[in-house]
């Protein structure tokens, strides 16, 4: 499973090329067992605090991740200007639960 096509080229035009587009790749993996890691890739942690690392401008383009400890889950949302994508991935089955 990955990021939409499209979502991923539009953010490599911005300039965004940290951003996370295929959840079985070890790269995801590793950031999964040390998400300090996401920092000294660019990554910040994002405004409204708690286990959240925002890349990209924050309002135009990016992607955010969302770290739910109660749920055992991950949300990644990739947007590009009007578009956007969220995904939900289950951090103990680790698999994709919902792509909205």
């Amino acid at each position: 499973m990955s990021i939409d096509g499209h979502l991923v080229s539009q953010l490599r035009r911005a300039g965004l090329r940290n951003a996370l587009v295929c959840f079985d790749s070890p790269r995801f993996k590793t950031l999964l067992k040390r998400p300090g890691s996401l920092m000294r890739e660019g990554w910040r942690l994002a405004p409204e605090g708690g286990a959240s690392y925002v890349i990209g401008d924050g309002r135009l383009y990016g992607q955010q991740l969302t770290f739910d400890s109660r749920l055992g889950t991950l949300t990644v949302r990739t947007f590009y200007r009007e578009t956007s994508q969220e995904v939900v991935y289950d951090l103990h089955k680790q698999r994709v639960l919902a792509t909205r």
